[in-house]
């Protein structure tokens, strides 16, 4: 019983707290725009997923940017980190979609997923800028 009312009370805070969601200046515009538009659950994940496929594209561009304009010895160390930051993303994911319950937390899975894809993303392209090869390469609207 008391597993059951502390599960619901945490699925409770998240939903509440994901309904509440600040603005994300990693995200793109159209998200902020669906968010605020969304009016349930099933709205709110159609939202994240839509955002992760624009982050993940937008890593993927500024990884093979970054890829193309290093040395050699850079490119194996960039692989190496990128490998290891995908199973730390999917390791992550996969505690948090299936160790909740509730379709608050399934908004907050997807949500952590996205947010970790555009971190991600900046990251790489702060290395595109640092190593004098960046360009705009995405575009908000």
């Amino acid at each position: 019983m008391k597993k059951y009312l502390v599960s619901t009370l945490c699925s409770l805070i998240t939903t509440a707290a994901i309904a509440d969601e600040p603005y994300d200046e990693r995200f793109s515009g159209t998200f902020n725009e669906c968010y605020q538009q969304a009016l349930d659950t099933a709205s709110r994940l159609a939202c994240y997923e839509e955002e992760y496929a624009t982050q993940d594209k937008r890593l993927n561009v500024a990884y093979k940017k970054l890829i193309q304009g290093i040395p050699k010895a850079d490119q194996a160390l960039l692989k190496n980190a990128q490998r290891q930051w995908i199973k730390y993303r999917d390791a992550d994911f996969k505690l948090y979609s299936e160790y909740s319950s509730g379709t608050g937390m399934g908004v907050f899975a997807v949500a952590r997923k996205t947010a970790q894809v555009a971190q991600r993303a900046k990251e790489l392209e702060i290395l595109l800028d640092r190593s004098g090869i960046y360009e705009c390469i995405y575009e908000t609207k």
